[in-house]
């Protein structure tokens, strides 16, 4: 195989970085998606236990 050029190494590495940095984004993005989630979730249990009635003694 041929030995790689200096020009190769450093486009190798720009296109490693890119995609590293896609994950990352990818990974952050799924993180806010599950907290929205989470909320949401928070938000409807609380407005479920204000709509039952209070039983009156």
């Amino acid at each position: 195989m041929a030995k790689r050029t200096g020009e190769q190494t450093r486009l190798k590495k720009k296109k490693r970085a890119r995609a590293e940095k896609g994950r990352e984004l990818h990974q952050e993005q799924l993180e806010r998606e599950r907290e929205r989630e989470e909320r949401r979730a928070r938000k409807e249990k609380k407005r479920a236990q204000a709509r039952k009635p209070k039983l009156k003694k």
